[in-house]
């Protein structure tokens, strides 16, 4: 959740200029530019030139500022108006030319303009300049006092309108559950990332600090104040977010932390501000050079890289619908939004009609029993932007088993599923099978449970049979989910869980958040049903927690002891070309 004040400009700027890709992000290129000069003008301003020049340059050469100054998304606007707001801020208490009172008023309301518009832009970028406008109340004087605290007020007053959606934004529980909260190493792989990840440009940076040490000048210039402001607006708001992520509720990515980054370059940037003139241009040439060529060539700055597109969905659902009849195939969609999709219909009178657009993780089910009950021969299932676990794809293809066609993009794709025809192949690799008529050494399960044809789980045994393996064993050329198929057989009332758990060297595998690893499914739902009332799956990625050498365990849990037979389990590696 965002304010609205970039939807906002958007609708009213499209509202003039039309909906053209390049019309829309030219605002936002444009505001990227701005960002780089602004970086220049404030290290040039309050140190030197040498700190701007490297500073600025850094923001232009990697990716990270240069890949968000293309899209048409808060970051690039944000990034601008938090600079806006630290030239005001530094004018207003380090300028000499601000101690008239002239001076201190125009800069006091232009920062609490520049304060309000941010605001509007991200809530990141919000509690950025939340945490600047309060460091400023430990410079107040006498003369300042009137002029800093009116700037505040302006800034809230422009923002007032927003305060009832804002509310509401708060009121909402757990915030964004789909975001992790952040290791300890979190800042270190941050700071990696934003140079592009590239062990090449680290080395070129910190070896061109050392070779600014050569020789340098002897006039040393004190800036030691300002060095520590910005300090503390860099690793300030990360110390808040963190803290806050474990209170409340996680809020740090890597987008967000672009809005103080510059102040980060800043702050190397000072390591050449006494450097002599021919070694500064030495440095500057070096990194132009390996900046440059890794953002290009590292990061493939030109190639064609997709976020979650829609137009690209959009094409080949027209497609499939038409040449099979939208009257003969489900739509399934996990979309924040169906209109992202209609948007890209041309004609007027026509829309995408969705059974579903909007996928929970547990909205298997209900898809399940639609599709039971189906007599369609074609199935369209797909998302875009949100995560969408593989358990959704497994339900479709339980009904709809062949593999027509599909596209897959980064973060967004789009299958054809049909009950008929010939299936694009995909690999498979068996992991473990457990046949009660045969030899299961490597599972664990009580043996007096175990019959010529099922193997009868309980009250006296709700635990198992269990598979114990490890990731490394699995040796698959491809990227793959784990799918656990059961057939069992049951009454009504059955309560079966299959799960999987991670040991480490004897203790319970920790996720991100510090809680032991579990993650399992209902099946109860699958194997209570008349029509098919043996088999049931369950199909997740393993946990990116686990690594190669843990011991994972896949059991089947009887949660109410009814007791339930089970016939056989297959554990297997599929490829995922879902997500």
């Amino acid at each position: 959740m965002h304010p609205g004040g970039v939807q906002f400009f958007e609708e009213f700027w499209a509202s003039i200029f039309g909906t053209k890709e390049w019309v829309l992000r030219f605002p936002f290129v444009i505001m990227g530019l701005f960002s780089i000069c602004l970086t220049y003008k404030i290290g040039r301003r309050f140190f030197d030139c040498k700190t701007g020049v490297f500073a600025s340059t850094l923001l232009t050469i990697t990716y990270f500022p240069v890949i968000h100054s293309e899209l048409a998304r808060p970051y690039s606007p944000g990034l601008f108006f938090v600079l806006l707001s630290t030239w005001f801020w530094f004018n207003f208490f380090f300028n000499n030319n601000s101690q008239n009172n002239k001076s201190k008023w125009i800069n006091a309301i232009c920062l609490g303009i520049s304060f309000s518009i941010t605001m509007y832009i991200h809530y990141f970028a919000f509690m950025l300049v939340l945490f600047m406008g309060l460091s400023g109340l430990f410079f107040i004087k006498k003369s300042t006092i009137i002029p800093y605290l009116t700037s505040g007020l302006i800034s809230i007053l422009l923002f007032f309108p927003h305060i009832e959606i804002t509310y509401y934004h708060l009121s909402i529980e757990n915030g964004l559950q789909w975001l992790s909260r952040p290791e300890g190493s979190w800042l270190l792989k941050f700071i990696f990332y934003s140079i592009n990840d590239s062990y090449i440009l680290l080395s070129t940076i910190v070896f061109l600090i050392i070779f600014g040490r050569i020789k340098r000048n002897e006039k040393n210039k004190k800036n030691v104040k300002k060095t520590l402001i910005f300090c503390l607006w860099f690793f300030g708001i990360y110390i808040i977010a963190f803290t806050f992520s474990y209170l409340k509720s996680p809020i740090l990515k890597f987008p967000v932390m672009l809005f103080p980054l510059p102040f980060l370059f800043i702050l190397i940037g000072r390591f050449f501000e006494r450097t002599t003139n021919i070694i500064f241009n030495i440095s500057f040439v070096i990194l132009i050079i390996v900046g440059t060529s890794s953002t290009i060539f590292e990061k493939e700055l030109f190639g064609n890289k997709h976020f979650g597109v829609f137009r690209e969905l959009t094409e080949p659902i027209i497609q499939w619908q038409s040449k099979h009849g939208k009257e003969n195939t489900h739509l399934f969609m996990n979309l924040n939004n169906p209109d992202y999709l209609n948007f890209y219909i041309q004609k007027t009178n026509e829309k995408l009609l969705f059974d579903k657009h909007l996928i929970g993780f547990k909205d298997h089910i209900s898809i399940r029993k639609e599709l039971m009950k189906s007599n369609k021969d074609y199935c369209i299932i797909g998302y875009s932007s949100r995560l969408t676990l593989p358990q959704i794809y497994e339900t479709c293809k339980e009904f709809y088993p062949v593999i027509l066609d599909y596209k897959k993009l980064n973060n967004c794709a789009v299958f054809l599923l049909s009950k008929y025809g010939k299936s694009k192949k995909t690999n498979k690799q068996i992991i473990a099978e457990f046949h009660p008529e045969k030899q299961n050494d490597e599972w664990i399960y009580k043996k007096n449970q175990l019959t010529k044809n099922f193997y009868l789980s309980d009250t006296s045994n709700i635990y198992g049979p269990n598979i114990i393996f490890q990731s490394e064993d699995i040796n698959c050329k491809f990227q793959y989910y784990i799918r656990a198929y059961i057939e069992a057989e049951s009454n009504i009332k059955n309560e079966l869980t299959v799960n999987l758990t991670a040991t480490r060297n004897g203790l319970p595998v920790k996720d991100i958040n510090g809680k032991n690893i579990w993650i399992g499914c209902d099946l109860e739902n699958m194997i209570n049903y008349p029509k098919l009332n043996e088999k049931s799956y369950f199909s997740f990625s393993l946990p990116k927690e686990i690594k190669p050498k843990d011991n994972i365990q896949i059991s089947l849990w009887n949660r109410n002891g009814f007791p339930v037979e089970i016939k056989y389990i297959k554990i297997e590696a599929i490829e995922n070309i879902w997500n």
